[in-house]
């Protein structure tokens, strides 16, 4: 899945989202490679606190993945 993501304080400078779910041996990882234009944009996304959100977000994602019925 790719998709462009606008962070608000920096609105001027989007960054391209890459998601690829990867299956082996019965097992799915996920891997999310975020793109920005420039430095400042990253630094400025990663600044913000958005590691805490995102990793909030893939725990509550493993929780309903582990609790659906095979």
């Amino acid at each position: 899945m790719v998709f462009t993501e606008v962070f608000e304080p920096v609105p001027d400078h989007p960054s391209r989202v890459t998601v690829t779910l990867t299956e082996h041996d019965g097992k799915t990882s996920v891997r999310v490679e975020q793109l920005h234009d420039s430095v400042a944009s990253r630094d400025a996304h990663i600044g913000s606190g958005m590691e805490a959100g995102m990793r909030e977000a893939l725990d509550r994602l493993e929780e309903f993945v582990v609790s659906q019925p095979n």
